[in-house]
């Protein structure tokens, strides 16, 4: 034990969780060597609420203000924006983003990524997805036309509770807990947040479509476009699961060990 402690690299710690002063969940037996230092020291990516106070006696740890309740989850109010919009000889572009209300349903309905979604939703009860409309190509008289809305919507499980603790990722770090903002609801928001503010700093990608282009020309740009789109596609989907469920007690350490955290009252 003291030596699997000792990865640590502290003098004064030589024994393991069950003397452990910091957050609950480090609180359960087991050696503390095996988790990552910065999350054991409440450093940048912990879950912890502590901080670094070289004045104290512990030279390190230190409690921040803790809320002492969980605050309700921001309400999900149906809101439509325009996002792109472009028309001439040979492209027609009207595309707008759609947050919808909340869904609470048994089973995904089909759609765009329904098996990826299925599995989260079965995990934790709970996903928001996002949905991008179709195009369409005429090679006849080589045009385009790309008009819909992209659809943001949180689908919860009949027996998900929004009020409920968040396992993982948004909901369990430091900034949250100190807040209060530790619920499911409150990490779906984060997801649908961070999809809206994606959309509207990062342009979707267009074809550069002019009149008189060959077959070939206007094959290989649209060619050139759907390699960009799908590549956006699937940019938007991995960066939001890494900004919102691979923080805290991200995701990956629960699909590891089938353990959600466990948030304490007063929240830390």
């Amino acid at each position: 034990m003291g030596q699997c402690c000792g990865l640590l690299d502290l003098t004064w710690v030589d024994h393991c969780r069950e003397s452990w002063p910091g957050p609950g969940r480090f609180r359960d037996p087991g050696c503390l060597g095996l988790r990552p230092k910065r999350e054991l020291l409440g450093g940048p990516g912990s879950s912890a609420s502590y901080h670094t106070n070289p004045n104290h006696p512990l030279g390190w740890w230190v409690p921040l203000p803790a809320a002492t309740v969980a605050l309700a989850p921001p309400q999900t109010v149906r809101s439509e924006k325009v996002l792109i919009r472009r028309s001439d000889a040979v492209i027609g572009v009207h595309i707008n983003y759609v947050i919808e209300e909340d869904l609470i349903i048994d089973d995904l309905p089909e759609g765009a990524g329904r098996d990826n979604y299925l599995a989260l939703l079965n995990n934790k009860g709970a996903v928001t997805r996002i949905t991008f409309p179709d195009w369409v190509k005429y090679a006849g008289n080589k045009t385009f036309q790309w008009r819909g809305s992209i659809q943001i919507q949180t689908i919860y499980k009949r027996k998900a509770n929004a009020n409920g603790y968040s396992c993982y990722g948004r909901g369990t770090t430091q900034g949250d807990a100190v807040k209060g903002q530790v619920t499911l609801g409150f990490h779906e928001w984060c997801h649908r947040q961070f999809l809206v503010d994606y959309l509207e700093d990062h342009p979707l990608p267009l074809p550069v479509l002019k009149a008189g282009m060959t077959q070939d020309q206007f094959k290989e740009e649209m060619e050139r476009f759907e390699r960009a789109a799908h590549e956006y596609d699937r940019t938007v989907r991995r960066l939001n699961e890494q900004s919102v469920d691979e923080v805290g007690h991200t995701r990956s350490r629960y699909v590891q060990t089938q353990r959600c955290y466990t948030h304490t009252l007063p929240l830390r």
